[in-house]
């Protein structure tokens, strides 16, 4: 797995992972089974305040031809509460 992210903004970043794994079956003399799974993931992230946090991201299987959920759309929202005792 390798990724980047590059800062746009303060509050803003451009990210990308390229990841492949090892195939789940084996010795079935298909090209789609056989060969190691590979994903290409693009997104935006970012903050919107000191606590609260966003990210968005496609993630897409190459080639397009394998057995793999066509594509993936992610959504994640995060905030970060204080710690008891902090403002």
């Amino acid at each position: 797995m390798v990724g980047a992210e590059r800062t746009l903004h303060d509050r803003l970043a451009v990210l990308a992972q390229y990841s492949v794994g090892s195939p789940v079956l084996r010795r079935f003399q298909n090209r789609e089974l056989d060969a190691p799974s590979r994903n290409f993931v693009f997104g935006l992230s970012g903050r919107a305040g000191p606590r609260w946090a966003w990210e968005v991201s496609f993630q897409e299987d190459i080639p397009a031809d394998t057995p793999a959920v066509d594509f993936t759309l992610g959504i994640r929202l995060s905030h970060v509460w204080p710690a008891p005792g902090t403002h």
